[in-house]
C-alpha cells in the first residue's frame, strides 16, 4: 500500500475541496493510505474523508490576504516575513513529526511547507494548485530577497499540476495544465432541494448569497442590490450558515451548519459570492450563473474571475463599486465560451499522472 502527506493550504475551503477529490481519484486507482495536514477545513475533511490520518498544519500558517476585503498591506508584509523566514525551521521539525508516517510521495496545495519536507524525507513532492504563494505577492510587494525562500521551497517540487481558473506561475519549472477539479451535484438531490424549496416559498426565482468560504458580513451594496432586485421579481435569497445579513425585508431561507450546500447551489438559479475556487468552480460544472466580487489586488481573484467572464459563466464587480443584479443578463450566462479544460476531469487526470510517475 502506497502512502502518501498531503498538505492542504489553510487559506480557504477551495484547496480541501479540490484535494478531496484528488485523494478519491487516487483511492479509486491503487491502494494507498493518506496523511491530511490541515486545520481550517478539519470538519470538512474528517466528514469526506473518514478513514484516513489526519494532522494539524505546521506553524506559522500561510498569511494568505487577510479576513477582510481591504488588505492591510503592511501587517500582511510583517506575518509574511515572519512565514518566510521560519519556512525551513518548521519544514525541519514538520519532517520529524511526519516521519514514523513514511510517506512514498508527498502532495502539496499549495503550502512552500510541503516541498521542503519532501526534501528531507527523500521521496518526491507534487504541487497541485491554480497559483502559487511566490507568484501572488510578488505582485504586492517585489521584494526578491524577502520571498526568495517561498521561490526555493517551490523549486523543489517534482511536479506542478495547474489548475484552470489560474493566476501567473512562474515559480513552477515543470508544470502540466490539467482541467477543472470539483465536485459533482447529486442530479435527483438538487431536484428534490428545488422542489421543496418551491413548496414552501413560492418564489419566481431562487438565488444564493454566498462568500467564497469566508465568513464576513456581505458589503452594504451587495444587500442594497438584493432588495433592488426583489422589488422586480419574487426572489427566495439562499444564505449560507455563519453569513451575516442585515436586511430584514429580503425572504430568506437560511441553511443550517452541516446543511448540503453543494447540492442546495445546483438548485438555485444564479449566486452572488466573494471571489472563492470552490463556489465558482461548483457553480461553473452546475452552469450557475455567477455575480462575483473580487479583490483587483489579488491575483488570483482577478484572474480567475476574468477567465469566468470571458467563459460566459459570470459577471464580476470590484469590492468597493457599487453592485446591480441585472435578471435578464444574468439567465443570458450560459457558459457558451467555456473552454474544454473548464471540464470537471481534472481529479481523474491528475491521479493517473500520479500513478504513472510517482508511484
Amino acid at each position: 500500500m502506497k502512502r502518501i502527506a498531503y498538505y492542504i493550504s489553510d487559506v480557504g475551503w477551495g484547496h480541501a475541496a479540490r484535494s478531496i477529490e484528488v485523494v478519491k481519484a487516487l483511492k479509486r486507482l491503487g491502494r494507498c493510505r493518506f496523511l491530511i495536514v490541515n486545520s481550517s477545513a478539519k470538519e470538512l475533511l474528517k466528514a469526506e474523508l473518514s478513514q484516513e490520518e489526519h494532522m494539524e498544519s505546521p506553524n506559522p500558517k500561510e498569511p494568505g490576504w487577510g479576513s477582510e476585503y481591504i488588505i492591510d498591506r503592511e501587517g500582511l508584509k510583517s506575518r509574511i516575513r515572519e512565514w518566510a523566514l521560519n519556512l525551513e525551521r518548521v519544514a525541519e521539525g514538520e519532517a520529524e513529526r511526519i516521519a514514523g508516517f513514511k510517506p512514498d510521495l508527498v502532495i502539496c496545495d499549495v503550502n512552500p511547507v510541503a516541498p521542503l519536507v519532501a526534501e528531507r524525507l527523500k521521496v518526491p513532492c507534487v504541487v497541485v494548485s491554480n497559483f502559487n504563494w511566490w507568484d501572488e505577492y510578488m505582485h504586492m510587494f517585489e521584494d526578491e530577497d524577502l520571498l526568495k525562500p517561498l521561490k526555493r521551497a517551490y523549486d523543489k517540487s517534482h511536479w506542478n499540476f495547474i489548475l484552470p481558473l489560474e493566476s501567473e506561475n512562474r515559480a513552477f519549472r515543470l508544470k502540466e495544465r490539467v482541467e477543472l477539479v470539483a465536485k459533482e451535484h447529486d442530479a435527483e438531490r438538487v431536484r428534490e432541494i428545488r422542489r421543496k424549496l418551491i413548496r414552501t416559498y413560492r418564489p419566481e426565482i431562487i438565488a444564493m448569497v454566498a462568500a467564497g468560504g469566508w465568513k464576513m458580513p456581505l458589503p452594504t451594496s451587495v444587500e442594497r442590490a438584493m432588495e433592488e432586485a426583489s422589488r422586480k421579481a419574487k426572489i427566495l435569497w439562499v444564505i449560507p450558515h455563519g453569513l451575516s445579513i442585515k436586511s430584514e425585508g429580503l425572504t430568506t431561507h437560511r441553511l443550517s451548519k452541516g446543511s448540503d450546500f453543494r447540492n442546495t447551489l445546483a438548485a438555485c438559479d444564479f449566486v452572488i459570492s466573494k471571489y472563492g475556487y470552490s463556489t465558482a468552480s461548483e457553480a461553473l460544472i452546475s452552469r450557475i450563473p455567477m455575480l462575483l466580487i473580487y479583490r483587483p489586488e489579488v491575483p488570483e481573484d482577478s484572474f480567475a474571475t476574468e477567465d469566468l467572464v470571458m467563459s460566459g459563466c459570470a459577471l464580476r464587480f470590484p469590492y468597493w463599486e457599487s453592485i446591480s443584479i441585472p435578471l435578464e443578463t444574468i439567465h443570458e450566462l450560459k457558459c457558451h465560451n467555456r473552454s474544454s479544460r473548464l471540464e470537471n476531469r481534472g481529479a481523474q487526470r491528475i491521479a493517473t499522472r500520479i500513478w504513472e510517475r510517482f508511484l
